[in-house]
């Protein structure tokens, strides 16, 4: 089960570092995060489901439709990588991307804390972005079981 999830340079977030219970409940004001907080999840599996050797976030694919590097870059990270943190009971993956020359969130980093170790995995030792070795399974395992169940506006038409 994911028990945290935190944020860095994404959207509305500079940082956000979030706990989740067994049910969490979102709630505020509009704009306040709400949603960004939930895409955070929905992109990282909608990354993870993709082509296996891309390093890059997938902003825009069958989960979600983000637009581009700057629509989901805070306004203020300057060049500050966009990260994201996904944890459960026993371990805790952080994702560091950084726009590259390309204009894509190419993966940087991947940073995996299990058993009081943190491993480090550079980029160019990965094949995309998932981790190489059985460390951070169960937070991969977490991500890929998420089902998101999304609501939709309806607008009322008058028809002539």
């Amino acid at each position: 089960m994911i028990r945290s999830i935190s944020l860095r340079n994404f959207k509305c977030f500079g940082a956000l570092d979030l706990e989740l219970a067994p049910l969490t409940l979102f709630t505020g004001f509009n704009a306040g995060g709400k949603s960004t907080t939930i895409q955070t999840l929905l992109l990282i599996e909608q990354t993870l489901r993709g082509p296996l050797s891309y390093p890059c976030l997938m902003l825009n694919g069958p989960l979600l439709g983000l637009g581009s590097p700057s629509d989901v870059l805070n306004e203020n990270s300057g060049s500050n990588p966009l990260m994201i943190g996904v944890g459960t009971d026993d371990q805790l993956i952080t994702w560091q991307f950084r726009l590259s020359e390309d204009r894509l969130l190419r993966l940087d980093l991947l940073n995996i804390e299990h058993a009081g170790a943190k491993h480090v995995r550079q980029a160019a030792e990965l094949i995309g972005i998932r981790p190489d070795s059985g460390y951070g399974a169960l937070v991969v395992e977490a991500i890929e079981s998420v089902v998101y169940l999304g609501a939709a506006r309806q607008v009322d038409t008058e028809v002539y």
